[in-house]
């Protein structure tokens, strides 16, 4: 039952602190990449472009990977490739599309900062498991609640946003709760991990 308050408590209902794994790896290691995650509107942008900026590193966020996977799965459309082909089969084109864009941008040897929700979904391939697995990791510490509320404001249109918070809860709970949570602690209980509290402030 514990594990359960616990649980509630963590990604519902407070703000926890936001926690690095291994940042030294990042810090002093030329070739090495940090990877940033946590809930759609928790603040992995943010983070990320302050952190580009103080190290001069490229950030690249999932999200606009996303979009361009988007945009060739149109014209893939358009052109008549796709013809005929079912809704899971067309499903599994487009996540392709988008998992081919981030294992070229992750396997390659740059130091480099990468964000986003998105990084939940490519874990299961091999070699990005890996090397998330040797990297630097921040797991932000924001509640589904309050990051949901975030996006919703961010998202919003003119009189949308009820509906957007709604749709920023769903996808946090439904699509990021379990897979965020298994590669924090994962990576939190790695032998070796350096786990230290991680403060914005020191890097401005």
């Amino acid at each position: 039952m514990s594990d359960i308050i616990k649980l509630i408590q963590e990604t519902f209902l407070i703000n926890n602190e936001t926690i690095s794994v291994d940042l030294y790896k990042f810090i002093k290691n030329p070739t090495s990449k940090l990877f940033i995650t946590g809930f759609s509107g928790s603040g992995k942008t943010t983070i990320g472009k302050i952190l580009a900026k103080y190290f001069n590193r490229k950030l690249y966020m999932l999200d606009d990977l996303i979009n361009i996977s988007n945009i060739t799965f149109k014209k893939m459309k358009r052109n008549n490739k796709l013809n005929n082909l079912s809704n899971s089969k067309l499903r599994i084109i487009k996540n392709n599309i988008f998992n081919k864009l981030a294992t070229d941008i992750i396997l390659d040897n740059k130091y480099k900062i990468i964000e986003g929700v998105s990084i939940i979904d490519i874990f299961q391939h091999i070699k990005i498991k890996n090397i998330i697995m040797d990297s630097a990791c921040i797991f932000i510490g924001k509640s589904i609640f309050n990051s949901s509320l975030n996006a919703a404001s961010r998202d919003k249109q003119d009189s949308n946003y009820f509906k957007e918070l709604f749709n920023a809860f769903y996808y946090n709970y439904f699509n990021m709760i379990k897979e965020y949570n298994h590669l924090k602690q994962i990576r939190m209980n790695q032998k070796n991990a350096t786990i230290e509290l991680f403060n914005i402030k020191d890097f401005k």
